[in-house]
């Protein structure tokens, strides 16, 4: 990277949302430092990336702040931090008065902690429908207390508040009232405290965004969901490129009227459309998983955020007009070896309709080989 410029520091897990934003970058001509959370055992891949400037991997979220302040503290220009999980959003949006004098960093309006209380879906559901977005319906419930689930609207999804609250793997719906205390009861006994209710919609369009706001600037893609895994509790695996001009202009709304709220970063919106129209599903104030998607779109919207941020000149299309579709080949696999909802047949020729893989980029090969590897080795144990 030219020294004259801002440094980019990427923010995150051992995960693909962090590969992406790093190839994002890199096929820009910049090549951001990162800080990788690791406390597993399983072998360290994004870190292969050929767009690397540096890595550094600590332990836990709580090293964010040393990390940050020793290596990057006294930059002559700030650097810019790009937060790629909601743990690592969190803790910067909890510290956002401590760094913000030397780090440009994503936020709401410039206000310590106001990200962090729209992590919780039930607050994120009023802020939103203030301002006249509709949100799915969201109620806490508390497992420290006798619950009751007679008056809930089945079917029910049940998952954690907020994703640094818990796993998704253990997201789990609720077809009736007994189903649903026994599903509570097991979250109490694996140490949940909280969970979050909402009701769960079948038969809908299912889409997710992958932008970024500043004040300069919206840029997005919109992908709809054609497979995901787990089967009905995870995220997209197999999508393909929506240009619906009703859909563009509800979220066109939704995305000026944030950005009109003061928010400025990188952000995951995933989003229904029903009988009744749209509906928000839940806003995730961090770069999405789905933001490889960039890298056959060209709307590089991490990459656009940066040069917003940092007052540097650049243009961009307001929409893309690529056909085509995408995965995240890890996952979607398993819809083909484990739930065979697709045939391993089908699922190869599908993969000649893909336009960007989670993985793969003739690029950057090492990250895709590496994790290629490591689930193989996983299957052929009988550990996946």
């Amino acid at each position: 990277m030219d020294r004259d410029l801002n440094k980019v520091i990427i923010i995150g897990t051992d995960h693909h949302n962090v590969l992406g934003t790093v190839r994002c970058f890199g096929v820009n001509g910049i090549k951001p430092y990162g800080i990788i959370v690791k406390n597993d055992d399983s072998p360290l891949w994004v870190t292969k990336s050929r767009y690397w400037r540096q890595t550094i991997v600590i332990g836990d979220d709580s090293e964010i702040y040393d990390a940050l302040v020793k290596n990057f503290g006294n930059e002559m220009k700030k650097p810019v931090v790009i937060c790629c999980s909601d743990g690592a959003m969190c803790f910067i949006d909890r510290n956002l008065d401590r760094l913000k004098d030397r780090f440009i960093l994503p936020s709401l309006n410039g206000e310590q902690g106001a990200i962090t209380r729209l992590m919780n879906k039930e607050t994120q559901q009023e802020f939103l429908e203030q301002q006249g977005i509709h949100m799915l319906e969201s109620r806490i419930i508390d497992l420290t207390a006798e619950s009751s689930c007679h008056d809930l609207d089945y079917p029910v999804i049940l998952k954690p508040v907020a994703s640094v609250e818990g796993d998704k793997k253990d997201i789990v719906i609720c077809d009736s009232e007994e189903s649903a205390l026994r599903d509570l009861a097991e979250f109490g006994r694996l140490g949940y405290k909280r969970i979050l209710c909402q009701h769960y919609l079948r038969n809908v369009e299912e889409y997710l965004l992958t932008g970024a706001v500043s004040k300069r600037t919206v840029s997005y893609v919109i992908c709809k969901i054609i497979r995901q895994w787990p089967v009905k509790t995870g995220s997209g695996s197999y999508s393909v490129f929506s240009h619906d001009e009703t859909t563009l202009c509800y979220i066109d709304s939704v995305m000026k009227q944030l950005q009109k709220l003061g928010f400025s970063g990188t952000i995951d919106i995933e989003f229904f459309k029903t009988d009744e129209g749209y509906c928000i599903n839940e806003i995730n104030w961090r770069t999405s998983g789905f933001n490889h998607v960039s890298l056959f779109t060209k709307e590089y919207s991490s990459y656009y955020y940066y040069l917003s941020v940092t007052d540097q000149d650049f243009r961009h299309d307001d929409h893309f007009v690529k056909n085509g579709f995408i995965m995240n080949e890890g996952a979607d696999l398993r819809n083909a070896l484990i739930a065979k909802n697709v045939s391993i047949l089908t699922w190869f020729a599908q993969l000649f309709t893909v336009k960007t893989f989670a993985f793969w980029f003739w690029k950057d090969l090492r990250p895709a080989f590496s994790r290629y590897l490591y689930y193989f080795r996983k299957y052929v144990s009988g550990n996946e």
